[in-house]
Order: structure tokens, then C-alpha cells, then sequence
């Protein structure tokens, strides 16, 4: 960039010199090398300011950008009810949640039996950040990685924290556990439940 520059300084500085009408062939050349000079120039001037602007834009992106699973969760709560031999059931039957949010789910136990939280295409559709057990409001552990269902016993609860990554509408909630009683699965005796992450 810089040479053809130099040739066009020092062709113009030949012609001030030879100032005759041989000249018209350098001062087409010169002209010629000018003119490739100035958009060289106005290339690299606007490829100068396209760079930048994508340094900012990155920065921007990066700046503005946030981790999921520190906001403050939004909390909602299950509870798992019912009497051994009568029935059992989730209250309420239907959680929605929404993507990209921060949930506190606790589930609190209380009925006369253990309970599961059971639904895979749930739990295929959310980041779990982590399991916490509480005992009389204190937190005793917490459980981290890929969860699939969780059990609870009678009178106790747990606090599931997720992010929803995945749209859809989940009906297989479900609690696996037999009655202590008749034999049958609390699914059975109307423990099932509707899960919508929007």
C-alpha cells in the first residue's frame, strides 16, 4: 500500500522536474497510481473501523451476558398429599415454568407415605443446578449433577433449583411408589401430574 504511494511521489516529483509534453504518459500514470492509492486508503479505512466495530460488538456480548443459575430463583412449591389405602396426588397437578429462569421448587411431603417426583422428559428439559435437603428449615446436603426423579419422605421436603432449557409440555409425572396398603401405585390411585415449561 505504502509503495504504490512512493511510486506516485516519485513520478510526481519526476514530472515537476521534466515539466515538458513527453510528460503525458507519467501524468496518466500518476493519475492512474493516485486514484489506486486513495481506494487502497479508503479500503483499509473503513476494514479499520469494520475490526473495531466487531471488538465492540464481542465486548458488548460478553459484558452483557450473565450466568443462569445466579439470578434470583423464582420459587414455587409442590406438595404431595394424600392417606395410605384412599388416595394420593400432587397439589397442584400442573407446574409452568418458563426457559431461561432461575426455579426454586420445593417439594414438601405431606402425607403419610414417601412420594416420587419422577417425570423424564422433565428432567431431559432443565439444567439442574442442585438437589437441597432441609431438615426443620435447615439445609443438611446438597446434591449435584444430572437428577432424573427424586423421593421424598413423609414430612420432609426438598428444594429442586433448574433452569429450563427446553420448551414443551411434559405429562409424565408420575410417583412409582406402592401403597403400603391396597398394593396399587399412588400413580394409579390419581398421583400423576402435567409439567409446561413455555
Amino acid at each position: 500500500m505504502y509503495s504504490i504511494y512512493f511510486l506516485y511521489v516519485k513520478l510526481r516529483y519526476i514530472l515537476i522536474l521534466c515539466n515538458s509534453n513527453k510528460s503525458i504518459f507519467l501524468i496518466n500514470i500518476s493519475i492512474i497510481l493516485n486514484f489506486c492509492y486513495r481506494i487502497i486508503m479508503f479500503v483499509y479505512f473503513y476494514k479499520t473501523i469494520f475490526t473495531y466495530f466487531i471488538i465492540i460488538l464481542i465486548y458488548i456480548n460478553f459484558s452483557v451476558s450473565q450466568d443462569l443459575t445466579r439470578q434470583d430463583p423464582i420459587e414455587k412449591t409442590l406438595y404431595f398429599k394424600g392417606v395410605s389405602g384412599e388416595s394420593h396426588y400432587y397439589e397442584p397437578r400442573e407446574l409452568v415454568f418458563e426457559v431461561g429462569k432461575l426455579y426454586k421448587l420445593k417439594l414438601i411431603n405431606n402425607s403419610d407415605s414417601k412420594h416420587y417426583f419422577s417425570s423424564s422428559s422433565f428432567s431431559k428439559s432443565i439444567f439442574t443446578r442442585k438437589i437441597q435437603v432441609n431438615f426443620k428449615s435447615k439445609k443438611l446436603a446438597e446434591v449435584k449433577g444430572i437428577i432424573n426423579e427424586v423421593e421424598v419422605w413423609p414430612n420432609h421436603e426438598i428444594e429442586w433449583w433448574f433452569v429450563p432449557i427446553k420448551t414443551g409440555r411434559f405429562e409424565d409425572l408420575y410417583c412409582r411408589v406402592e401403597d403400603m396398603k391396597n398394593g396399587l401405585k399412588h400413580s394409579e390411585m390419581g398421583m400423576q401430574g402435567v409439567i409446561i415449561i413455555k
